[in-house]
């Protein structure tokens, strides 16, 4: 069984210092047996006080800049939750040579823009950001076919004729957004990530601004040279990586309605990266290709399976599982004839009783996430009056979206 390869195009952006010299300094990070847990330590050195486990599967996504297909991903949270500081953290990792950083641009800029993209890291700071309708048409483009042409019609003299202008991709990418979906076409594209915003989360951030601004704990210049010959390194080749147990995941995988393909494609990308970070630890096959252990699984499902399992709807957050709950018990039952329904006050008081502490911007977001989720219903008179939320079904048990190897049936043949 030969797994599954990618066949890559010639590295365009190959780094001028010789690979020799980039094994050296990049040792001390493609070394180590575990480099998601170095960059989990590193977030951690930071100052970063959410899951460093976000920082892993976000790390993942723009280290796969260098595949053929790479990864997009979107950093979820209510505002000043985090997400631009993770985000920023780990883009702090990509030398500044192999990422294009933008706070915003306007619909036509991705595709006049000079900058090369190929095999870069585009990461915009805000979705608002990314122009609107028509900038989100082309960056899904982009994203999915890996470059982006654009026909446009200049004037010459008294006569018009069309100009085909053309960027180049593939990219990794990367942006935030206060939003709890993306529209439908694009949230199948990115891997989402979720982060915290509860109080306990805001009392941990505040213990470390405190704790600084105290001298108790004095934050020591991070040597960010080892991570960037890293990156330079991997840049430089091998890309290409073949997984023997390819099938085998594949029938252990649930997919969930026409997103499974998708779902399925990020863990594969996901061991992709995986293998090649670690390399130095990989045997190459007779191609010279570097050949994924079950060591890349077990660590990709480390953070992704929350991840995924979540976004597939395998598994609930507990936060979100209690206000559905709860929503239930206090006259927000569906199985009743005629429904009371829960206002959004009632609902923060009850979830303060039960040791859930929101606020009701943050109670607002939980119940917007459970009702695209289809637990909720709002059965309000509408704008300007109280929600009335309802459960309208049974919230399903969780289950992973990633099993253990030891859980798996093993495949042996396609057919």
């Amino acid at each position: 069984m030969t797994g599954t390869k990618q066949v890559l195009p010639q590295n365009t952006g190959t780094p001028a210092i010789p690979r020799e010299e980039l094994e050296k300094l990049a040792a001390p990070i493609a070394e180590n047996t575990n480099i998601f847990r170095v960059v989990a330590a590193y977030l951690v050195a930071t100052g970063y006080a959410g899951n460093p486990a976000h920082g892993m599967a976000i790390y993942a996504a723009v280290t796969s800049r260098i595949l053929l297909k790479p990864m997009a991903v979107v950093v979820k949270a209510s505002s000043s939750a985090g997400k631009s500081y993770l985000l920023n953290s780990v883009l702090a990792l990509i030398p500044p040579g192999e990422k294009v950083v933008k706070s915003g641009f306007s619909p036509k800029a991705l595709a006049y823009g000079k900058e090369s993209l190929v095999h870069k890291v585009l990461a915009i700071q805000e979705a608002s950001g990314a122009g609107g309708a028509e900038g989100y048409a082309m960056l899904r483009t982009l994203i999915s076919e890996g470059t982006l042409c654009y026909e446009v019609t200049e004037k010459h003299g008294d006569k018009f004729a069309t100009r085909t202008v053309k960027r180049e991709g593939p990219i990794a990418f990367a942006m935030t957004t206060t939003m709890t979906q993306l529209h439908r076409e694009d949230e199948t594209r990115f891997l989402s990530i979720s982060v915290e915003d509860s109080s306990e989360h805001t009392a941990r951030v505040l213990r470390e601004m405190g704790a600084a601004a105290k001298g108790r704990q004095k934050s020591q210049p991070i040597d960010l040279e080892a991570f960037h010959a890293f990156q330079l390194w991997l840049a430089a080749g091998p890309r290409e990586v073949i997984i023997p147990y390819g099938l085998t995941l594949s029938v252990n995988f649930s997919p969930v309605l026409n997103r499974g393909k998708r779902d399925f494609d990020q863990v594969l990308q996901c061991i992709r990266v995986s293998a090649l970070m670690h390399q130095a630890h990989r045997q190459r096959d007779d191609m010279g290709r570097v050949v994924a252990t079950w060591a890349d699984y077990e660590m990709v499902r480390a953070f992704l399976n929350p991840i995924l399992s979540e976004t597939m709807g395998a598994m609930i957050p507990a936060d979100i599982r209690l206000v559905v709950e709860t929503v239930g018990q206090h006259g927000g039952g569906s199985s009743s004839t005629t429904p009371r329904g829960v206002t959004l006050a009632e609902l923060r008081d009850l979830l303060r009783e039960k040791g859930l502490v929101r606020d009701t911007s943050s109670i607002s977001r939980l119940v917007t996430r459970a009702k695209e989720g289809g637990w909720l219903e709002d059965r309000g008179m509408g704008k300007g009056y109280p929600s009335r939320l309802v459960q309208v079904c049974s919230l399903p048990d969780d289950r992973e979206a990633l099993i253990a190897q030891h859980e798996m049936v093993v495949a042996t043949s396609a057919t």
